[in-house]
């Protein structure tokens, strides 16, 4: 996509969306530093346009990837969520994620001296 302004990197994690008061179990498709698309379970048809998650991603036992989203758009089965904020002990681990599964981590580096948020995510 010409327009896209972020790399995205092609990703397979566990991942917990909160939205509407629902725990959504998920799996990553893709990752950037400003969003990311999910595979939504076969049942899950409720996430609309405009919907306002907290995205949880676990990586090891006390450490996680926490945001505040906004679903951009869904289709079949899927969710394209764009992050609103995110908690500034996970950025750090974001964007490690990120730079390792890039085709040029350099690129990622150059990318994330541009945050479109204030770095803080919201507490539920």
């Amino acid at each position: 996509m010409p327009n896209r302004r972020r790399s995205r990197v092609a990703t397979h994690f566990a991942a917990l969306l909160t939205c509407q008061g629902r725990n959504i179990d998920v799996w990553t498709h893709d990752l950037s530093l400003t969003g990311m698309k999910v595979h939504l379970p076969e049942e899950e048809t409720i996430l609309r346009e405009g919907d306002v998650c907290q995205v949880r991603i676990p990586l090891a036992e006390d450490i996680e990837v926490v945001a505040d989203a906004r679903v951009a758009r869904t289709d079949e089965h899927r969710a394209a969520l764009e992050f609103t904020a995110i908690d500034p002990e996970s950025y750090p681990h974001l964007l490690n994620m990120v730079r390792f599964a890039a085709k040029d981590p350099d690129a990622i580096e150059e990318e994330q001296y541009k945050i479109p948020f204030d770095g803080s995510a919201h507490e539920e």
